[in-house]
């Protein structure tokens, strides 16, 4: 990985270090999870001045904080899970679900005329 690093900071082309698809496809994962933590900090972070700018009590914070650490907590579940997913098998299924629902979605836009 330091590697890597050095050579995009050298200049120096990637092709030939490119990971295998399933590498790839946990790397960028991992990435837009990690990209994705401030903005969802910063959501929570602006959330809580607008409800505490409106006079929070104390039962309200203690079920701001309650709702913050569990969805902290099925976050941090739900990525751990997809990151081993990802690192075990391809997202083909998902795929061939993505093509099913898309004909559905069009079957009925179809037959409703719109």
């Amino acid at each position: 990985m330091v590697e890597e690093l050095e050579a995009f900071l050298e200049g120096k082309t990637l092709l030939r270090r490119l990971p295998t698809l399933a590498e790839g496809a946990n790397v960028a994962a991992r990435f837009s999870f990690l990209m994705s933590v401030p903005v969802t900090a910063a959501a929570a972070g602006l959330s809580l001045a607008e409800v505490a700018g409106e006079g929070m009590g104390n039962h309200e914070a203690l079920m701001f904080l309650a709702g913050s650490v569990s969805s902290g907590a099925v976050g941090y579940l739900a990525i751990r899970f997809l990151l081993r997913f990802l690192a075990n098998h391809t997202l083909r299924i998902f795929a061939y679900y993505r093509f099913a629902l898309a004909a559905v979605v069009a079957l009925v836009l179809l037959s409703s005329g719109t």
